[in-house]
């Protein structure tokens, strides 16, 4: 019998493997012409937790009418329960457009990078399907020295994978606080580290996103630990996209603290995806929904495609990245 186990990044040889990259744009076309528009207009995905396997995925992602008009979502009562209530997405039921994947992460307490057991098995289903994904990572790195190492960990993880066709989504660097001040980052600018990540993991995956917690980010807020147009001339970009957590009431809208959030961000930058829905469950698979504006969708996937495409004619180069 074959026993899992683990081995450090340290005794892996480094080997780039060809990612079928061929056609990206004309990939990306076709699975603009296949979207489904959601009753508000706007297009509908999932980011998957990291516990879920390729066949609850696949069962998932077959299913046309995947997200129905109530999907359970996980709430906190004063005495600290939790219960799943329905929640009311009728706005947004309908097939689901594309997929985030869990990566990997690093801790918030003790710095240290760990996988997602799951991230091929999950992307072999979308490129199986032909649903365009993209890969998130939990980053808390607050120093160069630890944004090398996510780097290394998040290039390496992606250089693992037999093909990439339909990824078609940026890498989403996760911008967040998980626990308030307990969080490793509490209290820190890590503005510098994120840009310094993401100008490690550019060259090698394509165009970075953030994903951001909206009291991470937003200006108004005074837990803020990262500011979007420092990060943006970091990176030397002249566009910023943000993956926003903007999580709905029971009752379908926004609180007023997370409104602000959103509206003060709006400012400072493009809103390209907003997590509208957090810790729910589809048939008893744990997912959070995502929404994009069908415009924002398009230059995204067409963005994306074209940076993989150039990344595949240029893969007879060696692409130098700091160390």
């Amino acid at each position: 019998m074959v026993q899992p186990g683990y081995v450090a990044y340290d005794y892996l040889e480094d080997v780039e493997k060809e990612i079928e990259t061929e056609d990206a744009t004309e990939v990306a076309k076709e699975v603009i012409d296949q979207r489904s528009v959601s009753r508000s207009g706007k297009i509908a995905g999932i980011d998957v937790a990291d516990s879920v396997t390729g066949e609850q995925l696949e069962k998932l992602l077959k299913d046309s009418s995947a997200i129905g008009d109530k999907v359970p979502r996980l709430v906190y009562g004063t005495d600290g329960s939790a219960s799943y209530v329905d929640a009311d997405t009728s706005d947004i039921e309908g097939k689901i457009n594309f997929v985030y994947i869990k990566l990997g992460a690093s801790g918030y307490k003790n710095f240290v990078t760990l996988l997602n057991d799951n991230y091929i098995e999950q992307a072999e289903v979308c490129e199986k399907l032909g649903i365009p994904y993209g890969f998130y990572y939990y980053s808390t790195s607050v120093t160069e020295e630890e944004a090398r190492a996510e780097a290394d960990a998040i290039n390496k993880a992606l250089a693992s994978l037999d093909s990439r066709q339909y990824n078609l989504l940026p890498l989403a660097i996760d911008v967040e606080l998980a626990s308030g001040s307990t969080d490793r980052q509490y209290g820190i600018d890590v503005t510098e580290a994120k840009a310094y990540l993401a100008n490690l993991v550019e060259p090698k995956q394509g165009k970075t996103i953030l994903y951001g917690g909206g009291r991470s980010i937003s200006p108004n807020s005074g837990e803020r630990i990262l500011n979007i147009d420092e990060y943006n001339e970091l990176i030397e970009t002249g566009d910023t996209d943000v993956w926003l957590a903007t999580p709905r009431t029971d009752t379908g809208g926004l609180g007023d603290t997370t409104r602000g959030y959103v509206d003060s961000i709006s400012k400072q930058s493009d809103v390209t995806i907003s997590q509208t829905l957090l810790d729910a469950k589809i048939k008893e698979t744990k997912i959070d929904i995502n929404m994009m504006d069908d415009e924002d969708y398009k230059n995204l996937i067409l963005r994306q495609g074209k940076e993989i495409e150039e990344l595949a004619i240029a893969k007879g180069d060696d692409i130098e990245i700091d160390t």
